[in-house]
């Protein structure tokens, strides 16, 4: 999968002044949105203003372990494990959205950090598969002092 990775303005403020801890906070979701959900990365800011969640009966909103800050090279970059929804699942999925909140209970006011628009906004699916989207090598987002 191509993925473009891009912060809610409210979650890169978020993060700049620590109230979104992406070390020390004890859960960040990843969740799934379809073709027909509509980015606004300057006014979503909770997870109330996602809307077309993907319904997949194999569906559910997936933990990102493994999360770690670093410098490199002038940038701060996120890091993360891979996320896999599932491995013998069939799901369809245009965006990947990252949440500040528990998995298994995301409330409405939860906030958003991140968009992952996964093959240029249009559906990727599986089939009986995997679904998974790996964490790039130089972390899911960074912040750079440019």
């Amino acid at each position: 999968m191509a993925t473009n990775h891009e912060l809610y303005q409210d979650g890169l403020l978020g993060l700049a002044d620590g109230d979104i801890d992406w070390n020390g906070a004890a859960n960040f979701a990843a969740v799934l949105l379809t073709a027909t959900y509509t980015p606004d990365l300057s006014t979503h800011s909770t997870y109330a203003d996602l809307t077309n969640e993907v319904t997949d009966a194999d569906y559910s909103a997936q933990a990102i372990t493994a999360r770690d800050i670093t410098l490199d090279a002038g940038d701060v970059q996120y890091a993360g494990s891979d996320v896999v929804f599932g491995s013998d699942v069939t799901i369809e999925a245009a965006y990947m959205a990252f949440v500040q909140g528990d998995p298994e209970a995301l409330g409405a006011t939860d906030r958003l950090v991140s968009l992952h628009t996964l093959s240029d906004g249009d559906n990727v699916s599986s089939t009986n598969s995997e679904f998974r989207v790996n964490a790039p090598a130089n972390g899911w987002f960074r912040l750079s002092e440019a």
